[in-house]
């Protein structure tokens, strides 16, 4: 086997084992062979050719490009705020350490094109040679012509020191247009060169891009805008004057055959897979020959769906491999042989021949019979059936996954023999889920034909409920092929009734779909969080000096007072707890409970650690799970709505005493957006069988259960009492907390201000999933007192000093009580 880049020739030949490709029925007429005779030494002529990647490549860089564009107009100060706090963070550097890493980065950046100059010309690459002068050329004049433009984001600090001197050039070389052009070149030369060779020479292109940020010479915008630049030019010249490549005629095919020993007379097969050259007639004996194409477009074309599965979905394409055609052939030819090898009825493989790096061609013994697909569901037998599971089955077993194992790849013959075709894209060394999601697919695909109940019986019949029950979490959209998926949309409750009826057979209550989206709502906000606290180290790092001389005079007299407010807190939490059930808490292990609460929820989003460790509390005193859910969501009820009253009351306070000159009323427009976009939501859940089955059933349900707890702790005005006095009181806490930080470092803001100052940026940042809003609520609370007139330096220190004693503070007293709740039984 060759490695990824494919760059030998020869032929290698297989043994009997599984054919991929699409094997449809023989057409009728005599296959006829098109094209001169060859000669063995004659090489098919080259062609220029355009490819899928080029295309993908641009749209990509226009999305990135687009999102820093609207980084850069959106948040034009704050881009420029970050660049200035990377300054200050190297200027802490020796200034010798500096001048090596600017210098050794230029050297580098005028070696690295002669070297690259003189592996092309040795290997006489002359027309990618000039192709990549040529696109390097016309991004280099993009991104200067943009010059002027892009300076708009760059401080007078940066543009200061890109004037100072250097080893070779002034500090600002390598400049945005070398990086582009860079870049330009890399797409050209990276697929000519090989995949070892694009790697290194994109690492190389990202190590220049990244030195120029961190020695504070370019802005990072700039740096992101100019490498889009260079890859969009680059893609575009690619797509205008196309790339050499080995055609794809049927005479080039057959000529390859021929040089390799193996003549025959083919012609195209038309609907051919994914636009794949497919090519079948007779060998010389008059046998019938199935022929595949593998070359770099389809292999763009492969990588590139693969790619976007990965990105879309978790746990199933993880591993995505770039092939060259040999290498991708050979491993289509090496899971077919081990697929027929366990027992799978396959056509023959006879050979895999190549025609250097970007051709080869895989070559078998196609299959008699007819796609399940196109087969008319009454001619579909419960034994054929069975016997495709049972060659699942062998699959499975082998470890062998299919990738795309539906009806268009089964293949059924008169005799009522099932076969399985199309190995291209299969995986033999499958882990679990890549198996679970072959027969969910399958099991999908054969519903669509012969309905649920019977797809679901055969399966049962070979593989056993209980394996096919574990597939059914995989029985959604995400895990299933994209042929199945589209057909499946014209019958929007299918996969609904082949999990109701896995789980029937199963015998289990229902089936709970696994989470396969890669990139939702939470990960969008962890990565706000990610990028929020690398701000803020930026900006801690870049005022060192002034944060270290603010916390130096800072009155360290009022620390006692901010350690006794912040167990104070803990225990008017258990005070709240309390309240909100109707059985009797003991208040000591309450407390306990309160502060190893805090201890899980430091590494849990959304306080889900501490929630959960509540409910174990309750039931670990006798209420049920219904109950004692109901209760910790009382506590959350409170909290939201002693939070709404806090915000009112201190903004009329703040307002009152003249402490809010900047607070103004938000526009008509934004009201009106915000209206829209809550009776938007609301259409959704309301009139859509999805949103009353995932949001209105499961808000019923809570609703009943705080309502049943509620009335049972109405009749005992002390245990309101406690539920939202305890609430009030331990949020205001924080506020007491907050103000005294703030006097601590001398910070002259009353107190109402300071109390909707906090209650604000802590209902922003109670968004970010990130454990106890870090990165946040800490950016928040910064903005907040930047916004009125405290220097950075001070705020940053009184943020820090509050969220040292408020947040980290209790973990080791949560760490403990945690341990002795455990060893006390009680959680």
């Amino acid at each position: 086997m060759s490695d990824d880049d494919g760059t030998s020739g020869g032929a290698s030949v297989g043994a009997p084992g599984v054919a991929t490709g699409r094997e449809p029925n023989a057409p009728t007429g005599s296959p006829g062979r098109a094209g001169p005779g060859s000669d063995p030494a004659e090489a098919p002529a080259a062609v220029r050719t355009r490819h899928a990647a080029d295309a993908a490549r641009i749209v990509v860089a226009l999305a990135v490009l687009a999102l820093l564009l609207g980084v850069g107009i959106a948040f034009p100060e704050g881009s420029r705020s970050t660049t200035v706090d990377l300054v200050r963070l190297f200027d802490h550097l020796p200034r010798i350490v500096l001048q090596v890493l600017v210098g050794g980065l230029q050297i580098l950046a005028v070696a690295a094109p002669l070297v690259l100059v003189g592996v092309l010309v040795a290997r006489r690459s002359w027309e990618p040679l000039a192709t990549a002068a040529g696109a390097a050329t016309a991004a280099a004049v993009v991104v200067a012509a943009l010059g002027r433009a892009l300076d708009d984001y760059v401080p007078k600090v940066v543009l200061d020191r890109q004037e100072a001197g250097s080893w070779v050039a002034g500090a600002a070389f390598p400049s945005a247009a070398y990086l582009a052009g860079a870049a330009a070149v890399t797409v050209v030369v990276g697929s000519v060169l090989g995949a070892r060779w694009r790697r290194a020479l994109w690492w190389l292109v990202a190590v220049f891009a990244l030195s120029r940020v961190v020695t504070a010479t370019q802005v990072p915008i700039n740096a992101g805008i100019a490498l889009c630049l260079g890859v969009i030019v680059a893609s575009g010249v690619l797509l205008a004057v196309g790339r050499a490549s080995v055609p794809l005629s049927t005479a080039a095919v057959i000529d390859l055959l021929e040089r390799h020993g193996i003549p025959a007379r083919l012609r195209r097969v038309e609907g051919g897979h994914r636009r794949s050259e497919v090519l079948e007639g007779t060998d010389a004996a008059g046998e019938p020959l199935f022929a595949k194409v593998f070359d770099t477009d389809d292999r763009d074309r492969a990588f590139l769906l693969r790619s976007w599965q990965r990105l879309r979905v978790r746990g199933i394409d993880d591993r995505v491999r770039l092939r060259g055609a040999r290498a991708g052939a050979e491993r289509a030819a090496l899971a077919t042989v081990l697929a027929g090898r366990s027992g799978v009825r396959t056509p023959d493989v006879l050979a895999v021949v190549t025609g250097g790096p970007e051709l080869a061609v895989l070559v078998q013994r196609p299959l008699a019979g007819r796609r399940l697909c196109d087969v008319d569901p009454a001619g579909v037998t419960d034994a054929a059936l069975t016997d495709l599971w049972e060659q699942v089955g062998r699959l499975q077993r082998r470890g062998i996954a299919h990738r795309w194992l539906d009806a268009t790849h089964v293949l059924l013959d008169d005799d009522g023999r099932v076969g399985v075709s199309d190995f291209r894209w299969a995986e033999t060394d499958a882990d679990e889920r890549q198996l679970a999601a072959d027969v969910a697919t399958l099991l999908a695909s054969t519903a669509l034909i012969v309905g649920p109940a019977r797809a679901v019986d055969a399966a049962v019949m070979a593989l056993g409920a209980e394996a096919v029950a574990a597939t059914a979490p995989l029985l959604q959209p995400l895990a299933l092929s994209p042929t199945v998926r589209a057909t499946a949309k014209e019958q929007p409750t299918l996969l609904a009734d082949v999990r109701d009826e896995v789980a029937r057979r199963a015998g289990v209550e229902g089936v709970e779909l696994a989470r396969l989206a890669r990139v939702g709502s939470r990960e969008v906000f962890a990565l706000l969080g990610l990028v929020l606290v690398a701000y803020l180290v930026i900006s801690l790092a870049s005022n060192a000096s002034d944060i270290g001389q603010a916390i130096g005079d800072a009155e360290w007299g009022r620390i006692p007072l901010l350690v006794a407010i912040m167990f104070l807190g803990q225990f008017l939490g258990a005070v709240t707890l309390q309240g909100s059930t109707p059985a009797d808490l003991p208040l000591a292990r309450t407390t306990q409970l309160m502060l190893a609460q805090g201890f899980l929820n430091r590494f849990t989003p959304a306080n889900a650690g501490g929630m959960a460790l509540r409910a174990r509390f309750l039931q670990r005193r006798g209420e049920d799970l219904t109950s004692a859910a109901a209760s910790v969501g009382l506590t959350s009820l409170a909290s939201g709505a002693v939070q709404v009253v806090f915000i009112v009351g201190f903004g009329l306070w703040a307002g009152r005493s003249g402490g809010l000159p900047h607070l103004s009323m938000p526009s008509s427009t934004t009201v009106l957006v915000v209206v829209l976009v809550v009776l938007i939501a609301a259409g959704v859940v309301f009139f859509t069988a999805w949103g009353r089955r995932l949001v209105l059933e499961r808000v019923r349900e809570m609703g009943r259960s705080l309502l049943r707890t509620l009335s049972e702790i109405a009749h005992s005005p002390a245990r309101i009492t406690q539920l939202f006095g305890g609430a009030a009181l331990s949020k205001l806490t924080l506020i007491l907390m907050f103000s005294q930080s703030c006097r601590a470092l001398g910070i002259d803001v009353s107190f109402p201000q300071l109390g909707i100052l906090y209650m604000g940026a802590n209902t922003v940042a109670s968004a970010a999933p990130t454990p106890g809003g870090v990165g946040a609520i800490e950016a928040a609370l910064v903005a907040a007192l930047v916004g009125v007139d405290v220097p950075t330096a001070t705020a940053l220190s009184a943020v820090l000093l509050f969220r040292v004693v408020s947040y980290w503070l209790p973990v080791p007293f949560g760490w403990w009580a945690l341990g002795d709740l455990r060893r006390a039984d009680l959680v």
